[in-house]
């Protein structure tokens, strides 16, 4: 495996260093835990292959714009790996691996820690290519033999059409699957988890169309909203925690270690 990696290496500086273009921006530095490792987050303003990005990312006004995502030996300041938006139509099978597989720079975009390993975590939002709905995909990226995978998976969707008579997310990991859940008819948010069994993952926790839960479901949390103020509690997701606000007050819940934390 050394052998495998020394050589991705070599290739990687061999293809990479050529591109180099004076005329480029540091968006951001991200450094290891152990200080090992460095990610360079670059832009470019004279780079055509810069421009073959989805358009929109920049529909919100809010993203600055990456072009290239670098990993270095923080020591030697060596260049370990390159992605750019175009390294999905590199030749070399070996480095095509170390490609995302929907957009090369989600890992960029996405980019949420280093793990123990030096490993990389990021976010997969499928909303970065202008699908309709919120999902996305937690991934784990092992650079050092471009190895992705697949952690847990996050939807968000209505419950009842054309009128929403509730909200659920739903994030399923290892077998195991929460919703979090708000519905008009007894006006209540729920944290909710069961063994994942079947994709569907709506017959994972309901019994039929009237949303009655099985009877297997644990319930984590559960608390009245007032439907006077909001129609729906606010929530979003920032993982590893998922966070609503109720009556004023903030919830959070970490999903790493399946339980509420301040």
């Amino acid at each position: 495996m050394k052998i495998k990696y020394l050589i991705i290496t070599f290739l990687l500086i061999g293809c990479f260093e050529k591109k180099v273009n004076k005329d480029e921006t540091l968006v951001s530095s991200i450094i290891s835990p152990d200080k090992k490792v460095r990610i360079d987050l670059i832009n470019s303003n004279s780079n055509p292959i810069c421009k073959n990005q989805p358009a929109s990312l920049w529909d919100s006004g809010k993203t600055k714009r990456i072009c290239f995502f670098r990993i270095f030996d923080n020591n030697t300041n060596n260049l370990l790996l390159e992605i750019n938006p175009e390294s999905d139509k590199i030749q070399d099978k070996e480095l095509k691996k170390c490609t995302p597989e929907n957009f090369p720079l989600s890992i960029a975009y996405g980019f949420i820690k280093f793990n123990n390993n030096n490993d990389i975590i990021f976010e997969d939002n499928y909303g970065m290519y202008g699908s309709s709905g919120d999902f996305s995909k937690i991934i784990l990226f092992n650079w050092k033999n471009c190895n992705f995978k697949t952690l847990a998976e996050f939807e968000e969707g209505n419950i009842g059409w054309p009128d929403p008579e509730g909200k659920i997310y739903f994030y399923s990991s290892n077998n195991q699957i929460y919703a979090f859940l708000t519905l008009k008819k007894d006006k209540s948010f729920r944290i909710i988890k069961t063994q994942e069994k079947g994709k569907n993952k709506y017959s994972n926790f309901f019994e039929n169309e009237e949303d009655e839960l099985k009877k297997e479901i644990q319930i984590l949390y559960h608390e009245e909203f007032d439907t006077d103020e909001k129609e729906f509690p606010e929530w979003k997701f920032n993982y590893p925690y998922f966070i609503a606000k109720i009556k004023g007050k903030e919830l959070k819940f970490n999903l790493e270690q399946d339980k509420f934390t301040n």
